[in-house]
C-alpha cells in the first residue's frame, strides 16, 4: 500500500484535471482472428498474416495482447467511450502522438492520414473539452522525419490541418 501524496497549497496555482493519451497505435487493417505472429515481426494480425487454425495464433477480437499487432478501431472507440463515461469531470485531453500503428513499412500516406482523421473525430464526437494533439514519429511520413523549416512537409499538409479541428494554430 503506498502512502497518501502530500500536496502542497500553492496560491495562485490553477488545478486542473487532464486526460492523455498516448501511442494508441491503431491498426485500421487489423482482423479478428488473423496471425499475431508472422515473419516481418511488424504488421500481424491483418489479412496478409493469415489465418491460423490454432485458437492460440490467432488474434484476439478486442486486440492481441504480447504480439506485434497494434489496437482495431472499434477498440479505441470503446476506450474512448469508457473514459467519457468515468471522467466527466476532466478539463482538457492531451493526445501525445503516435496515433499510426507499427506496421509502417506497409502504410503510405494516406493511411496514416485517414488514422489520424479517425482518432480526432472519435475524440471531437465524445469530449467537448480542449483536445492538445503533439506530434509524434508516427505522424510523419517518412516515418521518424519531420523538418519544420520544410512548409510542403507531409505533417505541414497533411496532419496540422486535422489538429486544427481541434485547436487553433
Amino acid at each position: 500500500r503506498y502512502p497518501p501524496i502530500q500536496v502542497p497549497k500553492v496560491e495562485g496555482v490553477l488545478k486542473f484535471k487532464a486526460i492523455v493519451l498516448n501511442d494508441i497505435h491503431v491498426q485500421q487493417k487489423y482482423l479478428f482472428k488473423a496471425s499475431k505472429d508472422c515473419p516481418e515481426q511488424i504488421g500481424c494480425c491483418d489479412a496478409k498474416s493469415g489465418i491460423p487454425e490454432l485458437p492460440e495464433l490467432q488474434a484476439g477480437y478486442w486486440g492481441a495482447p504480447n504480439s506485434m499487432c497494434d489496437i482495431p478501431p472499434y477498440t479505441f472507440e470503446k476506450a474512448v467511450q469508457l473514459i467519457k463515461e468515468k471522467e466527466t469531470d476532466a478539463d482538457a485531453l492531451f493526445v501525445l502522438g503516435d496515433l499510426s500503428s507499427h506496421d509502417f513499412v506497409y502504410q503510405d500516406e494516406d493511411m496514416i492520414e485517414r488514422t489520424n482523421r479517425f482518432v480526432f473525430d472519435t475524440l471531437k464526437g465524445n469530449f467537448s473539452i480542449p483536445i492538445v494533439p503533439v506530434v509524434g514519429n508516427h505522424e510523419c511520413d517518412p516515418i521518424d522525419y519531420f523538418n519544420w523549416d520544410d512548409p510542403n512537409s507531409f505533417v505541414r499538409r497533411k496532419i496540422f490541418p486535422i489538429y486544427s479541428r481541434v485547436i487553433s494554430p
